[in-house]
């Protein structure tokens, strides 16, 4: 699970829990019902006048634990693509120009990075900066 993930989890558990503590009421007075809005839970003492709108805060909780599930799999690094054809192109290429074998196993760390969701150039940035580095 990564950062994103993570956040979108605690996110999601966070509103619902908030959700739970400040529930949406209504009012029942003379056969007559109305929205009361929203009120914390600990504080309504009349409950012969208000209760809790179960089915409103059952849609809430849905909607919110389904877009919570939906964000934390849209935030999945690795969705199981494959390398964009242009990328692995270029990057094979490079390979094949390669002399030496510490610069084709720094391109593949390049492409083992690319597919874990690390984004390639910066990657590529690094390695050739740490590759200068290694040769001075």
């Amino acid at each position: 699970m990564n950062l994103k993930q993570r956040i979108a989890l605690f996110a999601t558990a966070a509103i619902l829990v908030v959700m739970l503590l400040f529930p949406p009421f209504r009012a029942k007075a003379s056969g007559v019902t109305v929205s009361a809005g929203y009120k914390f839970i600990l504080l309504q003492k009349d409950l012969n006048y208000f209760e809790v709108e179960t089915s409103l805060l059952f849609l809430q909780f849905i909607i919110i634990t389904a877009v919570g599930v939906l964000l934390f799999f849209a935030f999945k690094t690795n969705l199981g693509l494959q390398l964009d054809q242009e990328v692995f192109r270029r990057i094979t290429a490079e390979a094949n120009r390669a002399e030496d074998e510490a610069e084709i196993a720094k391109l593949k760390k390049v492409i083992l990075m690319f597919e874990n969701g690390v984004d390639p150039e910066i990657t590529r940035a690094d390695i050739s900066a740490d590759s200068e580095k290694m040769n001075q």
